[in-house]
């Protein structure tokens, strides 16, 4: 029988890891994220933040400095303009008169 590392196990038998995947955040949650860690005032608020959301410090860091940079938030902007869309049941029509009279 083939065995590996001398642990009686089979080629069958080996779990292979995969490979991690990079997560990714959405506009919406880094600036949710943000408002929380900004109006966290007691000791220790924001390090339980970090530790719940799995993030570490370098986050917040980098997500204010794109926010202070002015980063592009129409992406954003779309996203919540077609929440509002829904929540107030607007109809196509509608949505064409909103966004002509905001451009």
């Amino acid at each position: 029988m083939d065995t590996m590392d001398g642990l009686g196990l089979s080629p069958s038998e080996v779990e292979v890891m995969s490979k991690p995947v990079r997560r990714r955040y959405t506009a919406e949650y880094k600036l949710r994220i943000l408002r929380e860690a900004e109006v966290s005032s007691g000791r220790g608020e924001i390090g339980a933040l970090l530790r719940r959301e799995g993030l570490y410090s370098f986050n917040l860091t980098q997500w204010r400095k794109q926010r202070d940079a002015g980063a592009d938030t129409s992406e954003l902007e779309h996203e919540i303009d077609r929440h509002c869309y829904a929540l107030y049941g607007l109809t196509p029509e509608e949505i064409q008169i909103v966004e002509a009279s905001s451009h």
